[in-house]
């Protein structure tokens, strides 16, 4: 399991209409800053495999992993990168390569402090 506490979330974040929130860890750039949420992980947050199926928990709601793109696995665990997506999944082509699909579709609500868990 990998445990993150969102710190920050930038003026431009977060779009109810977009149905996609993007993360970073604290060392992206301010401009990244305005339109991403910046996540810390815990000191002793394991590596984890994004894989179809799989649990993503914010506040102890949890979206189930319905795709995952080819490079969200690795930019989340050595950059703290990923896109979440709240929507179906596109055709094979359209799928963002940093990205993970999640279910229900429907955004979460986010603030300071909130927990994040990769499963």
């Amino acid at each position: 399991m990998k445990k993150a506490i969102v710190k920050q979330i930038g003026e431009q974040a977060i779009d109810k209409n977009d149905r996609m929130i993007i993360f970073f860890n604290d060392e992206a750039t301010i401009e990244l800053k305005k339109v991403s949420v910046i996540q810390e992980f815990s000191e002793n947050s394991d590596t984890v495999e994004l894989k179809k199926g799989g649990i993503i928990s914010i506040d102890n709601n949890d979206y189930e992993i319905t795709q995952v793109g080819s490079l969200a696995t690795k930019q989340l665990n050595t950059i703290g990168h990923i896109t979440m997506i709240f929507d179906e999944v596109p055709v094979a082509n359209e799928v963002l390569s940093s990205a993970v699909y999640l279910s229900p579709v429907s955004m979460p609500s986010l603030v300071e402090g909130s927990v994040i868990s990769y499963y």
